[in-house]
């Protein structure tokens, strides 16, 4: 297994199901199998009924809180005038709600259909067909650590300064009718309840997130790897170049299976996420700014930290996919450009290495996000546009 002192043995064979598991879902894959998560097993067509009432009632426990608060918070939201101060703040409340409530039943709708299993299956079946003995690009566990552990940190960080903040400037809230501050059980002093909820919905964001950038990130590590591997076995085995070409257009089969299988099976998601977080770090700019505008460094920096921490998300869900798009097409241009394939005397190999070509143009390896944007290396820059042009229009925050 690729970087393997850095990587828990669970079986001597390394394609077992346990270190692929821990591949994928590296650095924790031992957090994930403590609270057992994600389950790569194919349900049963039939389950039965006891099973079936059990998982109705875990669901409503583990949703309930999101449909409570977010039924609550456009209760209040409904009170505020539209895009003023204190709308807006109860709408950042409101979408950390509902991304938490969207991350469960996306999760579940995977598991149901069994695309974590598929994903590991599919994930073996293409690390089987070897073209070199060892993989010519490190990864880097080490950047995994920091990357996630980063990603962790910055929302821990933001939801216990904002309880913080929430429970010092408590009479402050009550006198400003700041009801999405505020208790939803009593007062002041039972406001750690409200803190506790919060933390629940941040952890369970967290926990989604890192699962589906991990399938992003071995689907772009996979795709670097095929293509790097493409380059060596194409200039190094010029004797046989039928079989090489065979062998590559294999497991470029298995890949753009293994491909397609992750980014569509994680698009809605992936697509809702994304949408829901920049109106997140749209709102939270507009009342940055209006806190920043009256010398309230305490909430100015809150809002500070929300932004940050939805940026690094959406970097963390969509720079693997720019990743993935690159790789691909760097195939496409090591098949194009080599000159031995194109020779006349080789018609059978360029019939394989123009099929290959073909499946990279025409194959749905990409996601798209509101049914329309594709999800490729121009999707940051487009959202960085949307942001800048929305906010401008948005402006300052009015109370």
């Amino acid at each position: 297994m690729e970087n393997g002192e850095d990587v828990e043995s669970f079986n001597s064979s390394p394609y077992s199901e346990e270190n692929l598991k821990n591949f994928v879902f590296f650095p924790l894959y031992p957090l994930f199998r403590v609270i057992g998560i994600p389950r790569c097993i194919l349900m049963e067509e039939k389950p039965r009924k006891r099973d079936v009432y059990f998982n109705i009632v875990r669901l409503t426990i583990l949703l309930l809180p999101f449909i409570a608060l977010f039924v609550i918070s456009i209760i209040i939201g409904s009170k505020y005038v539209y895009l003023s101060l204190r709308q807006q703040e109860n709408s950042i409340y409101s979408c950390f709600y509902i991304h938490a409530f969207l991350a469960i039943l996306s999760y579940m709708n995977l598991r149901k259909s069994g695309f974590f299993y598929k994903f590991i299956n599919s994930l073996k079946e293409y690390k089987e067909i070897q073209l070199v003995q060892t993989p010519l690009v490190e990864r880097s566990n080490n950047k995994l650590r920091i990357k996630i552990y980063i990603f962790w940190g910055l929302f821990l960080t933001t939801i216990i300064y904002t309880c913080i903040v929430n429970f010092l400037l408590y009479p402050k809230n009550v006198e400003e009718d700041k009801k999405y501050k505020l208790s939803k059980f009593y007062n002041q002093s039972t406001y750690f309840l409200d803190s506790i909820i919060l933390l629940y919905t941040v952890i369970t964001i967290l926990l989604f997130i890192t699962i589906f950038h991990c399938i992003y990130g071995v689907l772009d590590y996979e795709t670097e790897v095929f293509n790097e591997e493409s380059k060596y076995v194409l200039d190094n085995n010029t004797d046989n170049i039928q079989e090489t070409i065979e062998l590559l257009s294999k497991k470029h089969i298995k890949l753009f299976s293994m491909l397609t299988h992750g980014v569509q099976g994680l698009e809605k998601y992936t697509d809702l996420a994304i949408f829901n977080t920049t109106m997140v770090i749209i709102f939270a700019i507009s009342v940055y700014r209006y806190y920043n505008g009256i010398n309230n460094t305490v909430e100015a920096i809150e809002y500070m930290l929300i932004i940050l921490s939805c940026i690094y998300l959406e970097v963390l869900l969509l720079l693997p996919i720019v990743w993935i798009d690159k790789n691909v097409h760097n195939v496409k241009n090591t098949i194009l450009n080599n000159s031995l394939i194109w020779e006349s005397k080789n018609e059978n190999v360029q019939m394989l290495a123009s099929t290959m070509v073909t499946r990279i143009e025409a194959c749905e390896y990409h996601g798209k996000m509101i049914g329309l944007v594709t999800f490729n290396e121009r999707t940051i820059s487009f959202l960085l546009v949307v942001v800048i042009i929305l906010s401008a229009m948005l402006k300052a925050a009015v109370f």
